[in-house]
């Protein structure tokens, strides 16, 4: 992609995001240390050619040589793979990756964790005949179990749910988290209250069919428990995110091509209203937009 702007900014992202959709256009690895491993990380290459957003999520911007950097999947733009989900698990020391592989037979999900210095071979989490796609991997902050969230296009699509203990050992069952009538996609996940949250969009009318649904699942048990929270007449994918911050729970969503509306639960209960934030391109909405409604969200208004 070097050339394709007038201009080329290239960003080091910190590793403290517990779990994120990493963006186009991006490098994502590890960096091994002589005592530890700080990562994940990503490297975000901007140019000013706004058709560069969101077509890359895999390029390898570092040199192969270097050592400083070890890159995951670099051959994964050419071989049709989805966008990664990564986090930093502190009870096993591991980043964790997991995203949609492309092959002859579909999409799956495969995890990869890097120890000793390298990454390990992508492990097929999710396989099925249907597409398995845009994984969301979430951190239980009290015992580090891996959550893994994603969604089959099948007949329904449907919002699924698998789990693993730190160490990666071994994957529950599949569980479905939206209730396999109305088609729903796209998941992402965040714990509040020690309690599993999940939100994906929801198409009563079918895919890409106006309205659409945000719905909030909760998890006790095996059993997820949806609300619808709100409900958008746009025909854009929703991408909605959930949040937990110093007790604050928060959602967002893609309302409209450029605006990003997000509620708030408030403390005596009950959602507030639905704020609104304009971006102009992906840049701002991953690194400008987001972290301004957080800053609210988090931060007592006048």
């Amino acid at each position: 992609m070097t050339g394709i702007g007038r201009k080329l900014v290239v960003l080091g992202l910190a590793a403290g995001i517990m779990a994120a959709a990493v963006p186009a256009g991006a490098e994502v690895g590890a960096h091994p240390t002589v005592q530890s491993v700080v990562g994940p990380y990503e490297v975000l290459r901007i140019t000013e050619d706004p058709d560069v957003f969101p077509l890359r999520f895999w390029e390898q911007i570092n040199s192969p040589t270097d050592p400083s950097r070890v890159a995951l999947n670099p051959g994964g733009d050419a071989n049709g793979d989805g966008r990664p989900s990564a986090l930093m698990n502190p009870f096993s020391g591991w980043p964790v990756v997991a995203w949609s592989r492309n092959s002859a037979s579909g999409f799956d999900i495969v995890v990869s964790r890097f120890s000793g210095g390298q990454w390990s071979d992508p492990e097929v989490v999710a396989g099925t005949s249907d597409d398995e796609l845009d994984p969301w991997l979430t951190l239980d902050p009290s015992d580090g179990t891996v959550h893994l969230l994603y969604w089959t296009d099948g007949a329904i699509p449907t919002v699924m749910h698998r789990q693993a203990p730190a160490d990666l050992s071994s994957w529950s069952a599949a569980l479905e988290v939206s209730d396999g009538i109305d088609p729903s996609q796209r998941p992402a996940g965040a714990f509040h209250g020690g309690t599993l949250q999940v939100v994906y969009e929801v198409h009563p009318s079918g895919p890409g069919q106006t309205p659409h649904e945000v719905v909030l699942a909760e998890k006790d048990g095996d059993t997820f428990y949806p609300q619808v929270i709100a409900v958008s007449n746009h025909g854009v994918e929703l991408w909605p995110q959930v949040h937990s911050h110093s007790g604050k729970l928060w959602l967002e969503w893609i309302d409209a091509g450029d605006e990003m509306a997000w509620i708030q639960l408030q403390s005596g209960g009950g959602w507030s209203l639905p704020q609104y934030e304009v971006f102009l391109n992906t840049v701002q909405l991953e690194f400008f937009v987001r972290g301004t409604i957080r800053l609210k969200a988090i931060l007592p208004q006048n």
